[in-house]
């Protein structure tokens, strides 16, 4: 995918947070063909026309938004950045039939202490108090994968009480840890769960977002995908 390809497609960002702090910052960006043509007609994917998701290069802060595009074509949000670091901003749309991904690197001054990466596990517990799992039932790197979660409130199961976010009930994000590559998932419909396609062998993080009792939470995991 990359921020340009064959098919010319760039991600110009306009303004950017350039300093960590507890206010939200605002952020302005445009997709351009070339510098006279900036794309308007995006399609709808995930019932938006755009998701900006940014993660911090160590892949904490993971944040999943959805700006507002004005007439021009430029995208405007704001969004919160407690610590400062190298950030990746990824624009997931849809535009000419096919979905795809751009992204820029912003850099934020202030504290920054690289985390690393969690040991792989099928276990975690979310922003909002949650457990989740994660399952996968795929072979390994280049082969479909498909990944299904569970949910817990304590002891109590509650994976039939989630309700539907961005269309579905669920949205998963899997990243790349050694260059930040991002990968397109698919939801099934029918259950929690998602078509995958890991391209190498490697750590990723993987991001797991739903909604319970009008709340969205996310659950992130490490992944060790064999070769």
């Amino acid at each position: 995918d990359g921020a340009a390809g064959g098919d010319r497609y760039q991600m110009v960002v306009d303004e950017a947070p350039s300093r960590a702090g507890a206010r939200p910052q605002q952020y302005a960006f445009r997709i351009e063909r070339s510098p006279e043509h900036t794309v308007r007609d995006f399609q709808v994917e995930h019932t938006k026309r755009m998701h900006l998701i940014v993660v911090r290069s160590d892949l904490t802060g993971f944040q999943h938004l959805h700006p507002t595009m004005a007439d021009d074509g430029t995208w405007r949000g704001a969004i919160r950045l407690r610590k400062g670091g190298e950030y990746r901003m990824f624009a997931d749309f849809k535009h000419a039939g096919k979905r795809r991904t751009l992204a820029a690197d912003v850099p934020v001054d202030g504290e920054f202490k690289r985390v690393r990466l969690p040991a792989p596990s099928p276990y975690a517990r979310t922003d909002g108090g949650l457990d989740v799992v994660l399952y996968h039932h795929g072979s390994g790197a280049g082969a479909p994968a498909h990944v299904q979660f569970e949910v817990a409130e304590g002891d109590r199961p509650v994976t039939a009480e989630l309700q539907p976010y961005l269309g579905a009930l669920g949205h998963l994000v899997a990243i790349r840890e050694d260059d930040l590559k991002y990968l397109h998932t698919h939801p099934d419909g029918a259950a929690p769960g998602f078509h995958v396609e890991y391209p190498t062998a490697g750590n990723y993080r993987v991001f797991v977002q739903f909604r319970h009792r009008g709340r969205v939470h996310t659950a992130a995991f490490t992944v060790a995908v064999p070769g």
